[in-house]
């Protein structure tokens, strides 16, 4: 199980960033990492699809579903779907909590690294 984000473009994708490249942006803003639950007793938790819905009301103070109607719907989700929705909110709440200025940085940083234009990121090559 895996997590990456990943950057479009209108003609082709841009690049990625992963889980592992996320966590090292963050620490670079002493930013504490996103807990890793790969194959964690957490995932399928009644606590894990509170604690995503609270950061979603965070994200999106006009998220429309009911804490009661996402957690019973996030349950019924297989361990990948909570996973993938953790890291990806988890990342969303951690970008909301910090000031404008810093938001701009962090976001920058996460886009030069999946554009393989930071110092951290390696080289990529495309074949078709």
């Amino acid at each position: 199980m895996g997590w990456q984000g990943e950057i479009k473009g209108s003609n082709a994708n841009q690049g990625k960033i992963s889980y592992g490249p996320v966590n090292t942006v963050l620490k670079q803003f002493d930013i504490n990492p996103i807990p890793n639950y790969t194959g964690s007793s957490k995932l399928s938790s009644e606590s894990l699809a509170k604690e995503i819905y609270k950061d979603i009301k965070v994200i999106d103070r006009s998220y429309a579903m009911d804490e009661t109607t996402f957690v019973t719907s996030a349950l019924a989700m297989p361990d990948k779907w909570q996973y993938s929705k953790y890291t990806g909110i988890k990342l969303g709440r951690i970008i909301a909590d910090l000031d404008k200025k810093t938001q701009d940085k962090l976001v920058q940083a996460l886009y030069l690294y999946a554009n393989s234009q930071s110092p951290l990121s390696g080289p990529y090559g495309k074949i078709e």
